[in-house]
């Protein structure tokens, strides 16, 4: 009897490991309501920072219009932003309390990375951007700003919200087609309001 008794618990424990670690298997397999709310939230954080980056070409390009930002000062001013960025970045290992605001202000539109540790690419954009100011004449510069802004910006979106088949590290053929139209269709109305017609443009001199 006892052994019957002992048998019979054995198989119903089997049974219940059977069904918990089914069980376990199943909720795994499937997504649940924190896996989505984590999917939306990095959705949202790829939307938000690419406004923002297309927010801060544009307003470089409108500055860049202004007569009183010449070529030099504006690569001045664009640089130095680019290095009171990096060092606020950096600070946040001084101070814990400084590190908790930081990320509270600006963590929802940092990757996983960045929060760790590395150098946003807000950074680098700045840098390029300064880059580009300075070595090209203003129509060029502007055109090179908008698109870099504007076409990686979308590039991006395209590719999150229309999926496709990867082309290379990374770049998909959705995101590729983005960037080059919106590239196109920046390039065209530019030119169009600017009023410079495409036949003038010399490519070794650039333009204005």
């Amino acid at each position: 009897g006892t052994k019957e008794s002992k048998g019979h618990d054995n198989e119903g424990k089997e049974e219940k490991d059977i069904k918990y670690s089914k069980k376990t298997k199943d909720e795994k397999e499937s997504p649940t309501k924190d896996d989505c709310k984590d999917k939306e939230q990095v959705q949202k954080m790829y939307v938000c920072r690419k406004l923002q980056q297309i927010m801060t070409g544009v307003f470089i390009v409108i500055l860049h219009n202004v007569d009183y930002f010449p070529k030099m000062k504006m690569v001045h001013y664009i640089s130095t932003t680019a290095v009171i960025l990096r060092v606020l970045h950096a600070a946040r290992y001084l101070s814990p309390v400084y590190n908790r605001i930081y990320l509270k202000l600006f963590g929802g539109l940092m990757y996983p990375s960045e929060i760790d540790g590395e150098v946003p690419d807000a950074f680098f954009f700045l840098w390029g951007a300064a880059a580009v100011v300075g070595a090209f004449p203003a129509g060029i510069a502007q055109i090179a700003l908008l698109d870099m802004s504007i076409g990686n910006a979308v590039s991006t979106l395209g590719s999150q919200l229309l999926p496709s088949r990867e082309l290379f590290s990374g770049k998909t053929l959705s995101g590729s087609i983005s960037c080059f139209v919106s590239c196109a269709t920046v390039g065209v109305i530019y030119l169009t309001l600017k009023g410079v017609c495409v036949d003038n443009i010399q490519l070794t001199g650039g333009f204005y």
